[in-house]
């Protein structure tokens, strides 16, 4: 069993203790298998590096994927902090703090009575970004908030922020990682790397080939290849008896933070005149001004047309929220430039971040669309869900090809069955995941394994993913790790105001 220097903070310990104690790794079976378990470190991007609720936390430390694997499995003991660690209840909100700067919090979720199913979510105050153990070699998690797999493997690298926070950029994580003779790893390289690239709004280069990328650009399949295998050479070369497990990346676009928002913005505001007249007003010029350029310009098809902005006319009232669209044709009528803007569609994914936005108005006049970086469209969503399909099948080959030192955590296939059924156009609820008679749902609710943040997992939903990684120990290297129990887990929080 690993015996790490344990660096006690009694904060954390008294705060979680209250709410869960990890088993006593003396009453577990020690774990085996044809691997040298003795140091497992973890290396990737936010998947692992505890966020919940939008933020870096107590709570989200806790429970964080390295937390309940090596802690729930005996590897480590309950108090020792193997992870990058943020002492705070309400934490640092990764997602509406401007450059590491700022105090807002987790995000909370109500209902506004007690007589309906609609929740609400508001954020809470926070504390200003302190990671309490930084520059801390003694961890077994080498995890930050949206680390790219550059952000990983190269020195020198600036983009992120949270990675400079915590360690100075003298050396990658990678090495920083290697630094403590892991004998026993796992991967989670390319999903924060797509991830990163769509909630820019799939705006960046989709087959960036160099490692000076921004955040928002996405390696191509070739580089890709090129990094992991470097990532994983470098690993593997350190003994001949390291060995590890690669997470390959699931279909994220069926997370809620895709799915939640309707592509309709009706409800928002079917009460607030004022806005639909104002969103009338624009529209009838609007639509003024592409059907006289297309009087003058017959000769134009019309598949290459714009769309015609509708509201009022449609009994329905599927009013789609405006969006900013710059694949749009340009369009000047009398010497001005049309803006390239359209309706979304029900096959658009619109990002949870806006709903709340929505009731001022925002994304329906055709002077305040949603940015081109804040949804993204069907097409781009097909493109989205090839690429994944792409790296997870280059992470299987290079699993393949180690000889049987590599083995890959299947999460794509367990999104996959949890969110089978699932069909916006139709309506349609997903299937959700049953475990141990429990049905465990793809959203935020009760039963669902989503934190607040709709993107992000909560304790029951890394729980799945720790047993996926347990799953492929004991199936592709002989282990019997025990699994854990995510109904024994605590959920999202919701409370009524």
């Amino acid at each position: 069993m690993m015996k790490k220097l344990t660096l006690l903070l009694i904060t954390f310990f008294v705060v979680t203790a209250c709410e869960y104690e990890f088993p006593d790794p003396i009453a577990l079976a020690e774990p085996s298998a044809d691997a040298d378990l003795s140091n497992i470190v973890f290396v990737g991007g936010s998947r692992f590096a505890g966020l919940e609720d939008g933020a870096l936390s107590i709570r989200g430390n806790q429970f964080a994927v390295p937390n309940l694997f090596l802690k729930e499995l005996g590897f480590v003991e309950p108090d020792q902090v193997v992870t990058p660690f943020v002492n705070s209840i309400s934490g640092f909100n990764i997602y509406e703090n401007d450059n590491l700067t700022g105090t807002a919090g987790a995000y909370r979720v109500f209902f506004p009575s007690a007589d309906t199913v609609f929740f609400k979510r508001e954020i809470t105050s926070g504390t200003a970004l302190t990671f309490d153990n930084a520059g801390s070699t003694a961890l077994n998690s080498f995890s930050f908030p949206g680390a790219s797999i550059l952000d990983i493997t190269e020195t020198g690298r600036t983009v992120n922020p949270y990675t400079g926070t915590f360690f100075d950029n003298s050396q990658s994580i990678l090495n920083r990682a290697m630094s403590t003779n892991p004998s026993f790893f796992v991967l989670d390289l390319g999903y924060q790397d797509v991830l990163n690239f769509v909630l820019n709004g799939a705006t960046g280069d989709m087959d960036a080939n160099t490692a000076t990328a921004g955040v928002a650009d996405l390696p191509s399949e070739a580089f890709f290849r090129t990094k992991l295998e470097e990532a994983t050479n470098a690993l593997l070369n350190q003994d001949p008896s390291t060995k590890g497990v690669l997470v390959n990346i699931p279909d994220f676009t069926l997370f809620p933070y895709f799915v939640r928002t309707s592509f309709d913005v009706t409800p928002w505001v079917i009460s607030n005149n004022p806005v639909i007249f104002a969103a009338q007003g624009e529209a009838t010029t609007f639509n003024n001004s592409l059907l006289s350029f297309y009087q003058q310009n017959p000769g134009i098809p019309s598949s290459e047309r714009r769309p015609l902005v509708d509201y009022g006319n449609d009994s329905r009232f599927n009013w789609g929220i405006m969006v900013e669209d710059q694949t749009l044709a340009d369009v000047i009528f009398n010497g001005n430039v049309v803006p390239k803007v359209r309706q979304l569609k029900i096959d658009d994914y619109m990002f949870y971040k806006d709903e709340q936005r929505l009731r001022t108005g925002y994304g329906m006049q055709v002077s305040n669309p949603v940015p081109n970086d804040g949804f993204i469209s069907f097409e781009k969503g097909e493109e989205i869900k090839a690429k994944i399909a792409a790296f997870n099948a280059i992470i299987t080959d290079i699993a393949n090809n180690s000889g049987g030192r590599l083995v890959v955590a299947d999460t794509y296939t367990v999104f996959n069955e949890m969110t089978n059924g699932f069909n916006r156009l139709l309506g349609n609820a997903a299937d959700g995941l049953n475990v141990d008679g429990v049905v465990l749902e793809p959203t935020i609710s009760r039963f669902g394994v989503f934190s607040t943040d709709g993107l992000n997992l909560n304790p029951v939903g890394n729980a799945l993913i720790v047993n996926t990684i347990v799953n492929a120990i004991n199936n592709g290297l002989n282990g019997n790790l025990s699994t854990v129990n995510p109904n024994n887990l605590p959920g999202t929080s919701f409370t009524n105001n």
